[in-house]
């Protein structure tokens, strides 16, 4: 199942003097060291049971899932507020990977763990009680795109093997 995914974002987040303010914003946003594209951007819902309560502003968006030719399903859309059964269908494999953040070498988190799903360029994690605590949007294929070697290169070793 191939799906495309448009973002939207609440509108005070986008509208941003520069990328610093968008930094500020989000907290957690990777640059390609050699484009200086944005390859990754984290939102995080900040919600309360959370390991990282506090730590980030809330962002608030809506990520629409479009359904490719050959899936027979509408279009999902996953808001802030969303619950894990309200977008569980867009996901091929439903069996999450579990997180479990311990705080230091000794003891747990006293939160839980929690549990990523994920799809081509999107990662959600989400609570035991079905919230999203992060969204994470990935260029997808990223390996292939940062070799350092030129498709010329790339090409000759793929046809010398």
């Amino acid at each position: 199942m191939t799906r495309q995914i448009r973002v939207r974002l609440a509108a005070q987040q986008v509208i941003v003097s520069s990328i610093w303010s968008l930094i500020a914003t989000f907290q957690d946003v990777l640059f390609d060291a050699k484009t200086r594209e944005v390859i990754k951007l984290v939102l995080h819902t900040n919600i309360p049971g959370h390991y990282n309560f506090g730590f980030y502003s809330r962002a608030f968006f809506e990520i629409e899932c479009v359904a490719s030719e050959d899936f027979e399903e509408d279009s999902v859309v996953i808001k802030t507020d969303s619950k894990l059964v309200d977008f569980i269908n867009i996901f091929e494999d439903k069996t999450p990977v579990v997180v479990n953040r311990a705080p230091g070498s000794e003891g747990e988190n006293p939160f839980g763990s929690t549990f990523c799903y994920g799809t081509d360029g999107t990662i959600i994690e989400v609570l035991d009680n079905g919230y999203i605590s992060s969204l994470t949007l990935y260029r997808a294929g990223l390996s292939q795109k940062n070799d350092r070697r030129s498709d010329d290169e790339i090409s000759k070793d793929s046809q010398s093997s």
